[in-house]
């Protein structure tokens, strides 16, 4: 990958966000209450924008950075499965990850939700963002995973099942021969969809990639039926028998859009690096996390099991504050989880003057 012209520091694969182990938790909240005295939430939020570029190499004005989703991954944020209580919500592209400052996510968030659901509800996005990074800033280190999936949802295990279900229902054609519907396929992927070939030694490539128990499992499976389009990425339904099938997708990774805002990847690949984030961040297990390369070698894929996509459907004010405080949810859980959660937390602080200031900045902006 190409290093950007900015004067932001390169960032090895390796290299997360900083997270100091010493002073204590408290001491870091404390800290992160002195920096909101300094730089107050409109200045930290008129400050950080996505085209900043290589002004500066700050981390942004509070100095916190975390695992970035940026600009074209917010829209990626959305319940993966079931609606309510027992959604689930993730990043279900995670290409544009970086550690930068956490500024940025926030705001291209509150912006997405403004768009789609009204700017009434920014400040409830704001609200389950701040309750999220204050639960797990005050949760033992150990617990924070599973801090971090019992608050995206009160029945992982099934959801995840249900998920796979889902998207099944909705993509595949039952019958003798499952195929996969190329209109719906069309429509998740926003683009037009032709037939893959070379798919089965491609296969074999991610068989390799993967756990033994998945690999085992894959290996009673042939393909029924693949797509693609011209991005690189594919769908593969895989099938055992008629109602026996595993629909896998595989996403390409390129270089990231937030070169020119927080730096490049020095050493390793785009596909390292997508990798490194899917393994450290998901709120729910990455099930049957691979990658290949095209049987051209130009086009590095990251696999996993598809999961379902929300359809869209048209809600009340209420079910939209819900579903913008879930969506903030989400990116506190990721945002601290990969950062500084206390410091964070102090920042943030424990009343509603974040949510209103985000909402402030997003209605000027």
């Amino acid at each position: 990958m190409s290093e950007t012209s900015s004067s932001i520091p390169p960032r090895d694969y390796a290299d997360p966000p900083r997270v100091p182990t010493s002073p204590s938790s408290a001491e870091r909240e404390y800290l992160g209450r002195l920096r909101r005295k300094e730089v107050g939430f409109a200045e930290a939020l008129a400050s950080v924008t996505p085209d900043r570029g290589g002004e500066t190499d700050s981390p942004g004005p509070t100095g916190i950075d975390v695992w970035l989703v940026g600009e074209a991954g917010v829209a990626s944020l959305m319940p993966v499965d079931g609606s309510g209580e027992s959604s689930i919500l993730d990043f279900t592209n995670v290409d544009d990850a970086l550690p930068g400052p956490w500024e940025l996510d926030v705001v291209a968030l509150a912006r997405h939700v403004a768009k789609n659901d009204g700017g009434r509800v920014v400040p409830d996005m704001a609200e389950g963002y701040r309750r999220a990074v204050t639960s797990l800033a005050h949760a033992p280190l150990h617990a924070r995973t599973e801090r971090a999936v019992a608050l995206a949802t009160r029945s992982t295990r099934d959801s995840l099942g249900a998920s796979a279900e889902a998207a099944l229902e909705r993509l595949v054609k039952s019958g003798d021969e499952p195929l996969l519907r190329r209109d719906r396929v069309a429509k998740r992927w926003d683009a037009p969809v032709v037939d893959a070939e070379g798919v089965e030694r491609e296969l074999a490539h991610y068989r390799e990639t993967v756990a033994e128990p998945v690999a085992a499992l894959i290996s009673h499976y042939s393909v029924a039926d693949a797509v693609s389009h011209e991005s690189g990425r594919l769908l593969v339904l895989l099938a055992r028998q008629a109602d026996d099938v595993i629909l896998l997708e595989a996403i390409p990774a390129g270089p990231t859009p937030l070169e020119e805002s927080v730096g490049a990847w020095r050493h390793g690949s785009d596909l390292q690096r997508v990798l490194l984030v899917r393994e450290s961040l998901p709120l729910v297990p990455p099930e049957m996390l691979g990658w290949t390369t095209s049987p051209e070698g130009n086009v590095a894929r990251a696999w996993a099991r598809a999961r379902a996509l929300p359809k869209g459907a048209k809600v009340d004010l209420g079910g939209r504050r819900r579903r913008a405080r879930a969506y903030g949810t989400v990116l506190g859980l990721l945002h601290a989880r990969s950062g500084d959660a206390a410091m964070l937390a102090g920042y943030l602080g424990l009343t509603p003057k974040f949510g209103a200031a985000l909402a402030a900045a997003v209605k000027r902006s």
